[in-house]
């Protein structure tokens, strides 16, 4: 069984997502946690951080304080475990975290090689594949992401329907609607009233992917996470689509008057957003042609 640190009281437990049957308190971030457990440190090194934890928790009151000290600590003394760069903090609680460590850790032994070691043989499967425990829910999620890509598609469809329809179509379809024009009036009231409607679909939308994307968790694998920023992508994409139709459909309307610089920028606009659209919706469909980068190793 895994044996784990708990990273609030520095007593040792079972797992690295449970609870702490000393101090009751569940870990703070699952991915941090994963780096304290017997996978990748042995039990001497797990009391030796164990005791740092514990000598923080008699010394300093502020929990955010000690928590970042101790990645501090780690960071400097037992480099095998993670980085910590104190210059993405806040200044003021950085002095603080500084303070501690002067006064109370700089001292202390860390690892018995300055060396970095090697990643323990679980972590270079965790690109493709979630901590055992929380496998079935990344599973779950991504079998939601087919549903947010239909939902997302049918409003750009009508998108690109009343772009058409407002002669900013491909050639032909724009000669078309020149021809159309010559024997009928094109209802620029009602195109601007449903340009309307779909930026309000679009916006629905872009919350609903936002929510579904901030479903994941740490612990997850890490091509679910690049996945759902994707995801995300497709939402705020699709977004900027329906509010440059509309501004163009209302700029032709009367009730939106552009300058011919400002009019044909929103039309390049439309058409990068588009192909941007299109491309994050193959990415998202085909999970298995994103690439991992370095930093996400």
């Amino acid at each position: 069984m895994t044996q784990s640190l708990c990273l609030n009281c520095g007593r040792l437990k079972i797992g690295a997502f449970n609870q702490c049957p000393e101090c009751g308190v569940e870990p703070i971030d699952c991915e941090i946690a994963l780096q304290f457990t017997s996978h990748s440190l042995s039990a001497d090194e797990l009391e030796s951080i164990g005791r740092v934890v514990k000598r923080l928790r008699d010394l300093e009151p502020d929990p955010e304080v000690r928590f970042h000290a101790l990645m501090y600590f780690v960071s400097r003394k037992w480099p095998k475990i993670l980085e910590f760069d104190i210059d993405e903090v806040e200044p003021t609680l950085a002095d603080r975290i500084d303070e501690v460590y002067q006064r109370h850790l700089s001292e202390t032994p860390g690892q018995r090689t300055h060396k970095r070691l090697e990643r323990p043989p679980w972590s270079g499967d965790r690109w493709l594949r979630a901590d055992p425990d929380m496998q079935a829910d990344d599973d779950c999620w991504g079998e939601g992401v087919q549903a947010k890509l239909l939902e997302g598609l049918a409003v750009a469809e009508d998108v690109v329907g009343l772009m058409i329809e407002s002669g900013e179509g491909a050639v032909l379809q724009r000669v078309a609607h020149r021809l159309r024009r010559v024997f009928s009036n094109v209802d620029w009231e009602l195109l601007a009233g449903r340009a309307r409607d779909l930026v309000h679909a679009a916006e629905q939308h872009e919350r609903s992917v936002a929510r579904h994307a901030g479903r994941v968790k740490n612990g997850w694998s890490g091509r679910t996470k690049r996945r759902a920023q994707y995801l995300r992508g497709c939402g705020v994409r699709l977004l900027e689509m329906a509010r440059l139709c509309e501004r163009i459909v209302r700029h032709k309307e009367g009730t939106m008057e552009l300058i011919p610089l400002e009019f044909g920028r929103a039309k390049e606009e439309f058409r990068f957003a588009y192909d941007m659209y299109i491309r994050l919706i193959g990415v998202v469909s085909r999970p298995d042609t994103i690439v991992q980068r370095d930093s996400d190793s």
